[in-house]
């Protein structure tokens, strides 16, 4: 059980950035409030989907001046306020929180022999590229719900296989 977060508290400890972002953000997602904590100023959240989602974990801070949002091993970093792009999820993380929270994106993580090698966000409607995949190679795609989750690994001999 995630205890009771007084907001106004909350915002009052935090530095000038953070609190900028705080604010849009527990309007837009007041259900994510009991996730925050500050320390030295800086917001810190952990949160996942529920009960079911336990082994998925999103993240977000306002460490260094500038917010991190993550999901399972995937991570970026956006400024704020939100840089203007053609793609409003990679320059708002509000909207990359949005659209995460709403299963349209998705993170991909690789890897080649159990080590990371890279991870991305998947746009909504975006598929896994598998014709290239080498033995070894594994893509786990991670959503919100778990409804949209896939794993692709590299031939052991042949083709690529899907889970």
């Amino acid at each position: 059980m995630v205890a009771r977060v007084d907001p106004d508290s909350l915002l009052a400890r935090l530095d000038d950035f953070s609190r900028a972002f705080a604010e849009p953000l527990f309007a837009e997602f007041p259900e994510l409030i009991p996730h925050a904590r500050v320390e030295n100023g800086v917001l810190e959240m952990d949160f996942h989907p529920g009960a079911h989602r336990e082994d998925v974990r999103a993240f977000l801070s306002t460490d260094f001046q500038e917010i991190t949002l993550g999901l399972g091993k995937w991570h970026s970093h956006f400024d704020w306020p939100p840089s203007p792009t053609e793609w409003p999820h990679w320059g708002d993380p509000l909207a990359a929180l949005r659209g995460i929270l709403a299963d349209e994106l998705r993170a991909e993580v690789r890897t080649l022999d159990g080590k990371w090698t890279r991870s991305q966000l998947l746009d909504p409607g975006e598929t896994v590229d598998t014709a290239a995949l080498q033995p070894g190679e594994e893509v786990s795609v991670l959503s919100w719900s778990g409804r949209r989750d896939e794993v692709h690994r590299g031939p052991a001999t042949g083709g690529p296989t899907k889970d």
